[in-house]
């Protein structure tokens, strides 16, 4: 589950730069911990708990000019999740796209034998 939240992540990153080939790493040590930033949220399903932690992270984006470059999930459900992430501001000059929302139209998060899947589009 947490490979799916990282990859709707780097999705959403992908969408705005496009071309960056951003990958969001885990965050491993306490002393990072410590810096770290936190996203608590609480949703009724999974579906609804993707689509609000894009939204944050959109949120970040928009009105702090952050994006996750680090994240540890303490707490991850179909119902609730609390991340740890350390930030970074997106380079100066980057070719940008602007994500007006993350829409529930469409949005679909699945488990497969395979592992998690998600469908989910951006309103640009």
């Amino acid at each position: 589950m947490e490979e799916l939240f990282l990859s709707g992540a780097e999705a959403l990153y992908d969408g705005s730069f496009p071309g960056t080939g951003l990958r969001i790493g885990p965050l491993e040590s306490p002393a990072s911990r410590s810096r770290a930033d936190a996203v608590c949220l609480e949703a009724e399903d999974l579906g609804e708990l993707f689509r609000d932690w894009l939204g944050e992270l959109l949120f970040l984006l928009e009105a702090r000019n952050q994006r996750l470059k680090e994240a540890f999930f303490e707490t991850l459900s179909e119902t609730e999740l609390v991340c740890l992430f350390l930030a970074e501001v997106p380079p100066v000059g980057a070719d940008r796209t602007e994500i007006k929302a993350v829409t529930y139209h469409q949005l679909r998060v699945v488990s497969t034998r395979d592992g998690w899947e998600a469908s989910v589009l951006f309103d640009i």
